[in-house]
């Protein structure tokens, strides 16, 4: 009869279960949208996974809602257009839109919610004021190596740019200059984009840290960009490990940073405090100028206080170590050292013996009670 009951219940829930949990709406992704005078976009979309009608709806800031139609609508189709007038009749700015698609729910529908999906969309407006967006890509090397530096520019107005052209500083760390070069001259189209590449040498410049800075002349305008790379050769450097380190049985992770340009294997490490090796980790690859980390449990059995230690890294069959400082700190949960697991075995075995003894003179007491 249970059984009845709960098979009956099954089916009425799954009939109350809206008939998708999964309205899809399908399209091309057309945002960020860019304001282009007498432009025409229309974009088609397909409704699925519903047995309702449906309502499509636009929503949002109505200087630009002016612009946008919802045409072909059928019970699964329909296109987005997007239709800009000749002249610029709107102020410069940003101005999000959304498009919906709603489930409607008619006479002897099935109970439950009703679904909903849409598209979020951003229409940017520019000026006839000459504008640009730029980017700087100064690429990590390895020492030795050539290096290009790439800029990119972008129109960001309606009124074309006669001369575009760029000094490229780079620098140290320590903000010392360290070369420059000079990019040509081109023109830009409204809306357009252009790029620049300029060779650099490198093979004089020190492993580091620099940064390159980019600053744009564009008709009587400036802009400046600029990028960090670093410059390094086949070496893994550590850049921090745990501490303070709980006694007993401990975690401990250390965090390494490739400091070249290709990839390294075979990266672990081993940790030693005097003669003894105090964990060994598993090993990992390393990308490119990637970040990583190396950990494993350790048995610090040791008193809290200071410890000189030798962290030794291993890497595509290289080695180098460190001389750091352990601080070893008392664990909050006390977890069992060594010493602690001998003390608790021996009073184990002690234990035993006394209950052992006891049951035996019991025993006895018991026989000559009978006697």
């Amino acid at each position: 009869m249970k059984i009845t009951r709960f098979l009956f219940l099954m089916v009425v829930f799954m009939f109350l279960i809206p008939t998708a949990y999964a309205l899809s709406l399908s399209g091309d992704q057309i945002s960020p949208i860019i304001y282009e005078p007498g432009k025409v976009i229309e974009n088609s979309y397909s409704i699925s996974e519903t047995d309702l009608e449906v309502d499509v709806a636009l929503d949002g800031n109505q200087d630009i809602l002016r612009y946008l139609s919802l045409e072909d609508l059928t019970d699964d189709k329909f296109n987005l257009k997007i239709q800009f007038p000749d002249a610029l009749t709107i102020s410069p700015g940003s101005y999000p839109f959304s498009l919906s698609v709603t489930e409607i729910q008619g006479e002897g529908a099935k109970l439950g919610s009703l679904l909903s999906v849409g598209r979020q969309f951003v229409v940017e407006v520019y000026s006839y004021e000459k504008a640009i967006e730029a980017s700087l890509s100064a690429p990590s090397i390895n020492q030795g190596s050539d290096m290009e530096l790439s800029l990119t520019v972008k129109s960001r107005t309606y009124s074309n740019i006669d001369v575009v052209n760029a000094k490229i500083s780079v620098y140290d760390k320590f903000g010392k200059k360290m070369g420059e070069v000079f990019t040509e001259s081109q023109s830009l189209d409204s809306l357009s984009s252009i790029s620049f590449s300029v060779p650099f040498g490198t093979k004089n410049l020190p492993l580091g840290d620099y940064r390159a800075e980019a600053v744009i002349n564009y008709d009587s305008q400036q802009k400046t960009v600029d990028d960090e790379f670093k410059i390094g050769d086949l070496d893994v450097i550590i850049e921090n490990f745990t501490s303070p380190v709980a006694s007993g049985f401990s975690d401990f992770e250390i965090q390494v940073r490739n400091n070249w340009g290709d990839g390294v294997g075979d990266v672990y490490a081993q940790l030693f405090i005097g003669e003894n090796m105090i964990l060994h980790t598993p090993s990992i690859n390393l990308e490119a100028w990637a970040v990583g980390k190396l950990s494993a449990i350790g048995n610090f059995d040791l008193s809290p206080g200071e410890y000189p230690a030798v962290l030794k890294i291993f890497f595509e069959g290289e080695q180098k170590e460190e001389q750091i400082t352990l601080n070893i700190v008392e664990s909050e949960n006390k977890p069992l050292t060594t010493s602690n697991v001998l003390v608790i075995l021996l009073s184990g075995v002690i234990l035993s013996i006394i209950f052992l003894s006891l049951m035996i003179y019991i025993k006895k007491g018991n026989k000559k009670d009978r006697i």
